[in-house]
């Protein structure tokens, strides 16, 4: 510790970002249906593809201090808020088959070691989807179960793609493509966060489209513009209007 502004940091600040272990050895594997295929992980370096799916594995998972979108430092800081792996997924045969109107996408096993018992837990869960693998609804589809959890890692994990391409873009010579990659996105996270909490909005979502804001204006330093014909929907987010889905 170089010199007392040090040990503040490491006795003061850094104890309320103490977490819990929840389990130890955790092993993830995912084995696709036979209508679809991984194109990308996100979220965990440590994920592995298999020859029908793909596996994790981890150490340790804790238990992150951070409990809700609207608890950050003084600084705007999101430390401890955890993290999570989203399947990108396609389906296997680019015809539409019109006899197939449901798929099981994939089955998740899941095993971990409980720290105080011991215990060896393991689960198996089936993803099913109730429609035809090629229909992508609107609203997109999110099960009533958990769905403001499901419906804000959709949004984020949007975001991040959105950043992705528009990087890729930009340094492809496409830079008023990736402006309006961005914009879209931007437009479908505004309309989400006008709906969420009582219409509060939700204060991660709200940094992130700070963020893809300054992403913008360093596009346009370094040669982009606007879009002569951008087209955003007039509901970015429809989502919104089916709660129930």
């Amino acid at each position: 510790m170089e010199d007392s502004e040090a040990v503040d940091e490491v006795f003061a600040d850094e104890v309320s970002y103490f977490t819990v272990p929840v389990a130890f050895d955790l092993q993830l594997q995912v084995e696709m249906g036979d209508m679809y295929r991984i194109e990308q992980a996100h979220g965990s370096s440590q994920w592995q593809n298999t020859l029908n799916g793909g596996e994790l594995q981890q150490p340790s998972v804790f238990l992150a201090h951070r409990e809700s979108h609207d608890d950050i430092t003084e600084s705007e800081g999101r430390r401890g808020g955890g993290s999570a792996l989203i399947l990108e997924l396609t389906p296997n045969q680019n015809t539409p088959d019109p006899e197939i109107t449901s798929a099981d996408v994939a089955t998740i096993r899941v095993s971990f070691t409980e720290p105080e018992t011991n215990r060896r837990v393991e689960d198996t869960i089936v993803v099913h989807y109730p429609n035809s693998p090629w229909f992508i609804p609107a609203a997109g589809y999110f099960q009533a179960e958990n769905r403001e959890i499901i419906e804000k890692s959709f949004i984020m994990m949007s975001m991040y793609d959105a950043i992705e391409r528009a990087s890729t873009l930009f340094h492809q010579g496409q830079q008023n493509h990736a402006v309006g990659v961005i914009r879209r996105i931007m437009a479908a996270a505004i309309d989400y966060n006008d709906s969420v909490n009582d219409a509060s909005g939700d204060r991660d979502v709200e940094l992130d489209i700070v963020l893809l804001q300054e992403f913008l204006q360093v596009m346009f330093q370094n040669g982009a513009a606007e879009p002569v014909a951008l087209r955003i929907p007039d509901d970015p987010w429809p989502a919104d209007q089916d709660a129930d889905m």
